[in-house]
């Protein structure tokens, strides 16, 4: 193999390493994206118990104390914890619509936020600008559907606990 040739194959070499690690990013795009989508019968449960329960003004959890003032109740995402849970404003009106997810709050990356079906409506991904790179976006997004996945479980049992003890 001559000089030019050893140049050529190297620049295939890095074109599919870089097709691959590509690939990669979309399979755990897909992944994520299928995990979240598969929890929908549950969401659904968990959405018509919150949608009653601000229907009839009732708080979605005991209220958290953020900086010795009372806020947000305990099984709502937030800007300063950004625990996974219900997605509402601070005091929820009886037609807003809830959602799940995680409040990125800026400075920790962009919101994840999924509706009753399962979808993710929201993401970092659809953030993409300036110094704000895919890879940075990839990465955040990854982290927040794995941390949203990861306390599901807890999550929605403390929320049935809650409603239960009412």
């Amino acid at each position: 193999m001559d000089r030019l040739e050893k140049i050529r194959a190297k620049r295939q070499e890095l074109d599919e390493q870089k097709q691959n690690e590509c690939d990669e990013r979309i399979r755990k795009v897909e992944d994520y994206t299928n995990a979240i989508k598969a929890l929908a019968p549950r969401l659904k449960e968990l959405h018509s118990l919150a949608t009653e329960c601000v229907k009839n003004g009732i708080p979605l959890g005991n209220r958290k104390s953020l900086h010795g003032e009372v806020h947000f109740p305990e099984f709502v995402s937030e800007w300063w914890y950004h625990r996974p849970g219900f997605i509402v404003s601070q005091y929820p009106k009886p037609n807003e619509e809830i959602t799940f997810g995680i409040i990125g709050g800026g400075a920790c990356g962009n919101s994840l936020v999924i509706d009753k079906d399962g979808n993710i409506i929201k993401n970092p991904l659809d953030k993409v600008c300036g110094c704000w790179t895919y890879e940075n976006a990839h990465h955040d997004f990854c982290n927040k559907c794995q941390s949203f996945l990861k306390s599901f479980d807890e999550f929605e049992k403390g929320f049935l606990a809650y409603i239960d003890s009412l």
